[in-house]
């Protein structure tokens, strides 16, 4: 290495063998010109490899001028640029011919602005960034940072190289859009392995989730144009506001359900405190079983509500118009949003015999027993071993964007993870084949391996399929009695509940975490005062019969016992 970086005095010119005073570092290892092989080599072409003069021990600074672009005597105004290139800065003379801006981009040279720029960058430049951002998710100071300490790059380009970089993907994804529209290489559903609109008949399995990492703060700045990028998965905000005006879709407080209390993204009072210096809180959006991004929605000062998930399953159903064709829908408070389905007020209300509801998988554990044994996916009969997570590795590789799209400004936030989306719905697609074929493998393997478990369960302890199957059965037929329990039955159940919470409550090691059982405990406490009210019950009766409390304690061995009583 040392000897790499030496420079021989006495080493002749590798084209006329004349004394050197020049090395190219790019030419090739130990590639030494004198003066006029120098230029020969350097003034037309390769004008942006590392040179060192012998003479002065440094890189050559001398002056570079671009050839010029009109065939007949130059006379147009020649600009001075600054151009940084991935191996430092060079001063350019650019003729211009076409004028500055059409000359530069004929050099693949990308101006820092539109009009009368001072600085250039190389496209190759720009284009290694564009793969450390979406790749490696490098904010653009880092980078600036790493070109100025490495390259000795005197000027501060942040702010032009920030603009410069912004304006050159949007440029890049328009050429993009328009030679695939060209091509018409697209499917008319994002995902090429499932149902397409056309097909009757067809099932659809879709994810919906929020991601609150994705913020941006207020003091960060406002915009001062439009968006750059064209909406390929990012709704434009006018468009949800709209279809929000249109299906009088506004947010109202629902009430709240047992499973609610355990999702913090469900508590809209806690996301106001919480976006009190946020503009944009984050991302709601939607996938494919397979897991390749569809739509998805900008979160503007509010939480995550029912009609982020109506708007996108409106749309979707629109492009799925046939009636034949049916979805099922894996989301985090399923349950709590299909009682929101099924009312008159939702925008869904008329094409819920079409949806199918699941809980994704992670999340299944945090909801009651009766919503599991609803809405488990694995008791689905028609989703296989689809989890509903997919969303979350999604936010996963979305996430790392969070440091610095939440200091950008709002549309230059919403380019760049349209960009990101776009890239990872592409990387998706392409390793589907793989993707399918390691899944179905899997797939393969567990069936064995569950075979392989029930044969031994049966062996070692004589519990068989049919056994599993009744037992199930018997959990079923338990939650459907305490579903049809009305009057007197159902406030009785009510007490035998908050009982139930009150005595884990005071238990020294909790099992759950105490503020999720006062949660249940003040939601069953709400549902006793309705009852005493659909029942007619005062104060004064409700201690008249205060004796029961002694009776209905329960006793943590007790609680089997208490069930089959009731």
């Amino acid at each position: 290495m040392v000897e790499n970086n030496a420079i021989e005095r006495n080493r002749k010119c590798i084209k006329c063998k004349k004394p050197s005073a020049f090395r190219c570092i790019d030419c090739g290892p130990n590639v030494y010109f004198c003066s006029y092989c120098e230029n020969l080599f350097h003034n037309d072409i390769n004008v942006f490899h590392q040179r060192i003069s012998l003479e002065q021990k440094s890189n050559s600074n001398q002056m570079v001028k671009l050839p010029q672009i009109c065939s007949e005597n130059c006379e147009h105004q020649v600009f001075r640029i600054l151009v940084v290139h991935l191996k430092g800065q060079i001063t350019v003379d650019i003729p211009g011919c076409e004028g500055v801006v059409d000359t530069l981009i004929r050099h693949r040279l990308f101006p820092s602005k539109p009009i009368n720029p001072h600085v250039a960058f190389t496209f190759e430049l720009l284009d290694l960034y564009a793969e450390l951002l979406l790749q490696a998710h490098v904010p653009y100071l880092s980078f600036c940072r790493v070109l100025g300490t490495s390259q000795k790059i005197d000027k501060n380009i942040y702010y032009l190289f920030t603009s410069a970089a912004h304006h050159y993907l949007a440029i890049k994804n328009q050429i993009k859009n328009t030679v695939v529209s060209m091509l018409e290489t697209n499917c008319d559903f994002n995902c090429p392995a499932c149902p397409q609109p056309t097909e009757k008949n067809a099932k659809v399995i879709i994810a919906l989730d929020g991601n609150f990492q994705l913020r941006r703060l207020k003091c960060a700045g406002n915009d001062f144009d439009d968006r750059l990028i064209k909406e390929q998965f990012i709704m434009k905000q006018e468009e949800y506001d709209e279809w929000l005006i249109a299906h009088d879709s506004l947010p109202r407080k629902s009430q709240e359900t047992a499973c609610e209390n355990y999702f913090k993204a469900a508590d809209q009072a806690q996301c106001k405190k919480k976006s009190k210096h946020l503009d944009d809180t984050g991302l709601f959006g939607s996938t494919c079983r397979h897991g390749i991004p569809l739509r998805f929605i900008n979160l503007k000062g509010i939480g995550e509500r029912f009609s982020l998930a109506e708007c996108l399953l409106y749309k979707l159903q629109n492009i799925f118009n046939e009636r034949s064709q049916s979805f099922v829908i894996l989301y985090d408070i399923a349950c709590s949003f299909h009682a929101h389905v099924n009312k008159n007020e939702s925008a869904l209300s008329k094409f819920k015999s079409r949806f199918d509801w699941c809980i994704s998988i992670f999340h299944a554990f945090a909801h009651s027993m009766k919503c599991q044994l609803k809405y488990h996916p694995r008791i689905h009969p028609s989703i296989g071993l689809t989890d509903g997570e997919n969303l979350e590795r999604l936010w996963s590789y979305l996430g790392r964007f969070a440091v610095t799209t939440k200091y950008m400004r709002p549309s230059h936030r919403l380019d760049i993870l349209e960009l990101a989306i776009q890239n990872i719905s592409q990387r998706m697609i392409f390793c589907l084949a793989q993707s399918l074929t390691k899944r179905f493998m899997h797939a393969k393997k567990l069936r064995f391996d569950s075979k392989k478990s029930l044969e031994e369960l049966n062996k070692q302890h004589g519990i068989d399929k049919n056994k599993i199957l009744i037992a199930m059965e018997n959990q079923q037929k338990s939650i459907v009695f305490k579903e049809q329990l009305m009057g007197k039955e159902q406030y009785f159940s009510y007490l035998m509940d908050y009982y139930k919470y009150k005595t884990q409550i005071e238990r020294p090691k909790l099992k759950k975490s105490k503020a999720s059982l006062e949660r249940s405990k003040e939601l069953c406490l709400k549902k006793i005062k309705e009852c005493e009210e659909d029942l007619g019950h005062t104060l004064v009766e409700i201690k008249k019969i205060g004796h029961m409390e002694n009776q209905l304690k329960i006793r943590p061995k007790s609680t089997d016992i208490t069930n089959r009583h009731i």
